[in-house]
Formats: structure tokens, C-alpha cells, sequence
């Protein structure tokens, strides 16, 4: 007995399905079955983490010609499964009646895992893009077919920022141009900040700047495959096609909502899991008339989670809150400190550790999960 149009959902605790490493995914499955009954064999749930990612899977030189076979390769590095029902010992099914049913769960999840992301949404060639996703799978089985629903969650590991220190950089082009930048705040950020700066120029020979471009750059990498792409794009304003001697200006880059966090995660050598790599920089370029006189500063951008839960209508809610020291305004008038401020990407030992970077600092523990 059964029917095709039996439906089974899974409920999650949170909306959106936004959770942290180390958390407790809970929610329900619930099941209507379109019979009055029918006999099932077992109801179970998986959580599974995986990574899809161009794989080197031939290297070869043939007549002085490199021959590279690349194949796109999903690799699951998190995995568990529970059993919601079963039948009773000596039996090979159970019984499930008209009225709903519904089971409850709770399964921990990773502490260190990449953080999800994909480019679905952005370009054609999906399979050809690195990408790390989170899914919730309730499966039914029946005497002769199966139910399955699936959800996609957001997963998040813990970056914390401790402290933030100011940032400034300086550079001179051949055309004798000094460029400085000064970020009060650092370089350190949690997902929809706001990001306060300083630009400053000295242009002693009068050469003619068409304008000054900002970027923020987000780098995905999984295995081999990789993409990098503009997520905040703009020029500097009041600052177009002059050849003043000396010009300050304030701007702000407002950050994206909902961004992955900076991460590195490196399995040992024996593991089939990918390194997967999320990496963010802050680009400035200053197109000024001239052969090959154009100045480039780019600079290395860390997006830290803060998680702050909070109700809203009886539902639990995990978003990024910012660091609780908050800096003041800043305005045109404040000196700029010629010095470098610079932070060391992410990176991982094999061993368990953790790792400060200057004054910005991530509590993180990376190691290896089975």
C-alpha cells in the first residue's frame, strides 16, 4: 500500500538557514501520508557537507607538449546519519497511520569545515566552478519506492576579530605620483560593514588622473578550480580627470550581506578531501595618463563572523553582528601614517593550532575532521 503524492518535509529550527560550526542543527521531518496507512521500512536523515571542485587526474608530456586532464570531482568531508524509525526487532516494516507523524532531531555539526558558497546564481558554467554546499535529507523507504526531501543550509565557521588597528599604504609611480591610503579601522570586517578610508594623492608634475577605481575582490578556490570576481565596484568620488597637485578625499566600500568568511581549509596529504580557500583583497588602481604609469595597490581583506543570536517572532535568528568597539568617524583632516600595515593570509599547519595574525586576530583552531 502507499501512495505517490504521501509528502514528506523537513522543518529546520531557523529562517533563514544560516548555522555555525559547532552548532546544533534541530529541526522536524514531517510526514502526511496520502493513505489511510501503508507499511514503511525506515525513516532516516543525513547531513553531508561537500565540496565540488576541478581534480588533476592525468599529467602527461608527449612530445614536449604538456597534456593536463582536468575533471570536475565532488568531495564530501562531513557526513552523519541517523535513523528517525524503524520497525520493532523480528519485523521488516512498520506501520505508518493517516494522522501526521513527525520526528525530531538534532545533529551536531563540524567546528572546522569551509563555510558554503556557490556561483550558480552568477555564471553559465556551474560545473566548472568551485562551490561548497550543506544539505538536510529525510529519506523514506517504502516496500517498492521512497520518499526524499532535501534543504540547503548556510554554514558558517567561527572567524572572530579580536582587536583592529589602523591600516595605511603609500606607493609612487614613475611619474612621481604618491598615492596614500589610510583605513582607520584596519582591514579586518564582519559581512555588511561599512568600510571608512582616506585617499590622498601628490601630484607634483601636474600629470592628469582620469580617476582612481575601487574593488573588493572574493577568491574561491576548491582543488584546481578557482574564480575570482568583483563583489564591490566603484570609482572614488570627486576625484575624475584633474591635475591638482594635492587632493584628499573620504570614501566608504559598503560591504556585501551574507559573505562567506575568510578561510583556509587544508586536509593532510592522505585525505581525498579538496583544499577549499576563501580569500578576499581590497584593490586600488589610479588611471592616470601615461604608458605604464597606472598605480595598483592591493591589499589582503579579512571578513570575520561575530554570531549574535536574537528572537524575532518566536524564531531564532544567527546573524553577524560587528565587533563591539566601533571606532569614530573620520574626515578628511586626519594625517595619514606613511607606514605598512600588512596581514598574512590564512593558513594551516597539519597539527592542531591556533593562529593570530598581527593584531587581527581570528580565533580559530583548524584541524583535521574525519
Amino acid at each position: 500500500m502507499g501512495s505517490s503524492s504521501s509528502s514528506l518535509t523537513i522543518e529546520l529550527n531557523r529562517d533563514p538557514p544560516l548555522y555555525y560550526g559547532g552548532e546544533l542543527l534541530k529541526g522536524v521531518v514531517r510526514l502526511q501520508p496520502d493513505d489511510v496507512q501503508f507499511n514503511a521500512k525506515e525513516l532516516s536523515l543525513k547531513v553531508e557537507g561537500k565540496t565540488v571542485g576541478n581534480d588533476l587526474v592525468q599529467h602527461t608530456v608527449l612530445i614536449g607538449v604538456d597534456y593536463t586532464n582536468i575533471e570536475v570531482k565532488e568531495c564530501i568531508f562531513f557526513k552523519k546519519h541517523i535513523i528517525l524509525a524503524k520497525p520493532t526487532p523480528g519485523e521488516d516494516k512498520f506501520l505508518v497511520s493517516k494522522n501526521q507523524n513527525t520526528w525530531t532531531f538534532e545533529i551536531e555539526l563540524p567546528t572546522y569545515a569551509p563555510p558554503t558558497f556557490s556561483l550558480l546564481q552568477n555564471l553559465y558554467q556551474y560545473q566548472h566552478q568551485p562551490a561548497v554546499h550543506f544539505i538536510v535529507e529525510a529519506n523514506l523507504k517504502k516496500s517498492f519506492s521512497s520518499l526524499t526531501n532535501t534543504k540547503a543550509i548556510i554554514f558558517r565557521p567561527s572567524v572572530f576579530i579580536k582587536t583592529r588597528t589602523p591600516a595605511s599604504w603609500s606607493i609612487i609611480n614613475r611619474q612621481m605620483i604618491q598615492l596614500n591610503i589610510h583605513i582607520p579601522q584596519g582591514i579586518a570586517y564582519v559581512s555588511g560593514e561599512i568600510i571608512n578610508g582616506i585617499i590622498e594623492f601628490n601630484n607634483p608634475r601636474h600629470i592628469r588622473i582620469k580617476r582612481i577605481e575601487c574593488k573588493v575582490l572574493q577568491t574561491l578556490i576548491v582543488g584546481y578550480g578557482s574564480y575570482t570576481g568583483s563583489i564591490v565596484k566603484f570609482n572614488v568620488p570627486k576625484i575624475s580627470d584633474t591635475t591638482e597637485e594635492i587632493r584628499k578625499e573620504t570614501f566608504q566600500i559598503q560591504l556585501p550581506q551574507d559573505l562567506p568568511p575568510s578561510y583556509n581549509y587544508s586536509p593532510n596529504e592522505q585525505s581525498q578531501h579538496k583544499a577549499t580557500i576563501v580569500e578576499y583583497s581590497l584593490s586600488f588602481m589610479v588611471r592616470v595618463i601615461g604608458i605604464l604609469s597606472d598605480i595598483e595597490v592591493v591589499k589582503p581583506l579579512l571578513i570575520g563572523t561575530n554570531p549574535c543570536k536574537y528572537e524575532e517572532n518566536g524564531t531564532i535568528i544567527l546573524k553577524d553582528k560587528r565587533p563591539p568597539k566601533q571606532l569614530p568617524p573620520i574626515s578628511t583632516q586626519q594625517s595619514i601614517d606613511k607606514t605598512t600595515a600588512t596581514i598574512p593570509l590564512i593558513t594551516k599547519e597539519h597539527s592542531s593550532q591556533t593562529r593570530e595574525y598581527n593584531n587581527y586576530a581570528t580565533n580559530i583552531i583548524l584541524k583535521n575532521e574525519t
